[in-house]
């Protein structure tokens, strides 16, 4: 896996349909289990489970799999789904602050809201 918590499977030709699993993610970091405030037996209702091994089976198309879980990095959210209380660093140069400016004057999305 690389550094990006997700692998592009490269089609063998040409096609218009891509696969994508963005929540079959089960590779937990270590700094996401140590800060949990729940039992890390209730992420595992955030995972579309095993579902990465039916598209494996799809020779022929370009697939989206997600290495990571959906808890620690959801490939289905925009911008406007992230939650504004996480961005707490304000370090000058981080990618909280980047993104607290980025997102200054937005409109926040109902799922960032629930």
């Amino acid at each position: 896996m690389d550094k990006a918590g997700f692998a592009l499977l490269e089609p063998d030709s040409p096609r218009a349909v891509v696969l994508a699993v963005p929540h079959a993610g089960r590779d937990y970091p270590a700094d996401l289990l140590t800060q949990l405030r729940v039992p890390a037996d209730k992420l595992l209702r955030l995972e579309d489970r095993y579902a990465d091994l039916l598209v494996r089976e799809a020779d022929g198309f370009a697939t989206l799999i997600a290495h990571r879980p959906r808890a620690w990095l959801d490939l289905n959210r925009g911008p406007e789904d992230l939650d504004r209380a996480m961005l707490s660093d304000t370090r000058p140069g981080s990618i909280a602050a980047a993104l607290a400016r980025k997102l200054s004057g937005q409109m926040v999305s109902a799922r960032a809201r629930g």
